[in-house]
Parts: structure tokens; sequence; C-alpha cells
């Protein structure tokens, strides 16, 4: 990996799809063999693409001529609020194919954000949270919420439960590697989410987070939307 990477954020297209499918596997690295669910393989992340893509994001860099995708981000559009009981990944998504995906949707849902692991800490997560930031503001959606998963828990799991774990990362006093870094890049951590999805340093928990758009008008929302 080189110090001075230079590279640019994407939307999707059909020739990264194996590369994404790559990434993310590589990302998730051993918690793999531990999920109960399976990873986009290339044809289901076109599937994905093909749905929503304004809302798929590659981080691209050249490397001998080739181009290589670094990281990807993966959205839907909801009409399920942040303020609503927040549900388990698969359940708000639907499967791995998101048929829950709205195009009239007025939220942004974070549905898989992934970093090749000889790239990660160079930013490239950074820019594509900025990437789905500008498409939210660009579409005049009200915002953007996720569930990070709260995995430095394995280190405190003899200490804290997962909620007061979460509070404390909430608070500060406790710094994730995954949900700490989500809130310098904007967002708001909300309320710890028990058995969102199965990952064992979590403790199987998240956090939701959310961020609000600061340029949303309920005005010029094109959307259907009931009040």
């Amino acid at each position: 990996s080189k110090p001075d990477l230079s590279y640019k954020i994407i939307n999707s297209q059909e020739r990264h799809c194996q590369a994404i499918s790559n990434v993310i596997k590589l990302a998730h690295g051993d918690d793999i063999d531990d999920l109960h669910i399976s990873f986009p393989e290339a044809n289901q992340v076109l599937t994905q693409i093909s749905k929503h893509p304004t809302g798929h994001f590659v981080a691209v860099t050249d490397i001998d001529g080739e181009e290589v995708v670094l990281g990807t981000a993966i959205t839907m559009r909801t009409h399920y609020s942040p303020e609503y009981t927040p549900l388990p990944w698969l359940e708000m998504i639907g499967s791995v194919e998101i048929p829950k995906h709205n195009n009239e949707g007025e939220w942004l849902y974070g549905v898989e954000c992934s970093v090749h692991p000889d790239y990660q800490g160079k930013g490239v997560g950074s820019s594509l949270y900025t990437a789905r930031f500008d498409y939210v503001k660009q579409e005049n959606l009200k915002g953007m919420f996720a569930c990070g998963m709260l995995k430095g828990y394995d280190n405190y799991r003899n200490e804290y439960t997962q909620q007061d774990y979460g509070e404390l990362v909430i608070k500060g006093e406790i710094v994730d590697p995954t949900v700490s870094v989500q809130m310098k890049n904007g967002f708001e951590a909300k309320a710890v989410v028990q058995s969102y999805e199965v990952d064992y340093d979590a403790g199987n928990a998240a956090m939701l987070i959310v961020w609000e758009s600061p340029s949303y008008s309920s005005e010029s929302y094109s959307g259907s939307h009931l009040d």
C-alpha cells in the first residue's frame, strides 16, 4: 500500500461487481464463517446497483494501469424513520439484494460500508461517508442513518453489558473502533440496538447512528410522503 494514496469516489458500475463482493468479504474477515447470512456475490451486487445506481459507491485507484476497488458503500432509500424501533439488519433490507429499497424514501439507510484491509486507515471510509452525505443533500433527503457494529465490545464483555458499553461510547468515555469513527464523521449516536447482526466481537449489538441533513427542505421534497 502506498502512503500517498490517491483515489476517487464514483458510482458503482457492472465492471466493479466482483471486486465489490471481494472487498466486502475481505473486510469482514473471520466474521464470514460466523455469519448466518451470505455476503453479496457479484450477480447480487449487480441487482443492488440496478435498483439504486446513484446510491451505490466505490473508491477506486489506478495501480499499474488497472482500476482497483479500495472500498464500497451500499445504501437504500426508505420511509422507515430512525425514530422508529430499529430493525435487525436483514429485516431492514429484506435480503442481500435489498428488495426493501424504495426510490421515494426520504431517508438514506447505510446497508454496507467496507474498505479493503490493505487500505484501511487512509481516509477511504470517510470519503465514502462524504459521498453519501452529498447524495442526501442532492436528493433533498431528511438525512442518513445506519447501525454501526460495536466492534470494541469484545474487550469489555467481562465488565459491561452491551447496553452499558454503548452508553459509555455515546458519552465518549470509551472509544469504539467503528462507532466512535462514525461519530467523528458527523453521525450522532442515538441508541444501542441488540441482536442487530450476528457478530461475536460486538456481542451482536450495534449503535443506531443518525446524520440529519442541514439542507433538507420539506417544501421542495419531491417524494410522496404523508404528514
